[in-house]
């Protein structure tokens, strides 16, 4: 899930050893191969980093403060000033956001009408399962704010999907973020990217 904090940017050769993706500022779309080197971020998960894509991780704030552990995949940026990307993020059960999936459920969804953007709009959570396990799907359009080639702000539409997966102790979110324009483009690489995904916590 998109977040407020600032992170910083982890390129090919540094700790997690990923590939380093388009810079990102970029016009041009990456290869859309899925299958990259695999990225290991022990305890929580492992996975596949798509190629061409760049990585960025959770800020220290967040992991020792929060108790949130994930990544952020980058892949091209549309026309509008939007990136396509993939989060991949472990909620630990005494995370300082949300105090269970449902709960993470309900803001996403829209479930309870005090949280949200106005002019969000979603589908009903999904009941699915991922590798053998109880998961939701949720899919909503909401935006982002970008700044243009002059530097200042707008506003852009995005299409977010979620999947979020109960661990016996916390819960993991797959997020496919892309514009209108690129979501069916890039669903591939999202679907092996879920393929690759490997749940270290049972």
């Amino acid at each position: 899930m998109q977040m407020s904090w600032p992170r910083t940017i982890l390129w090919c050769g540094l700790i997690l050893g990923a590939l380093g993706g388009p810079a990102l500022g970029a016009s041009s779309a990456p290869p859309k191969k899925a299958a990259g080197r695999t990225c290991q971020y022990k305890p929580y998960f492992d996975c596949l980093v798509p190629e061409g894509w760049g990585i960025m991780r959770q800020p220290e704030y967040s992991t020792k403060v929060e108790k949130v552990y994930g990544l952020e995949f980058l892949g091209p940026r549309a026309p509008s000033g939007s990136i396509v990307r993939i989060d991949a993020d472990y909620y630990a059960p005494d995370n300082g956001i949300h105090e269970s999936s449902d709960r993470f459920i309900r803001v996403v969804a829209r479930l309870d009408r005090a949280v949200g953007l106005p002019g969000e709009k979603g589908t009903p959570p999904e009941r699915t399962t991922f590798k053998g396990r109880a998961a939701t799907k949720i899919i909503r359009t909401t935006y982002d704010f970008v700044r243009d080639t002059n530097n200042h702000e707008k506003q852009v539409t995005i299409i977010e999907e979620y999947l979020v997966i109960p661990a016996k102790e916390g819960f993991y979110v797959l997020e496919y973020t892309a514009p209108p324009a690129l979501v069916k483009e890039y669903r591939p690489v999202f679907e092996k990217f879920k393929e690759s995904f490997t749940m270290l916590v049972k």
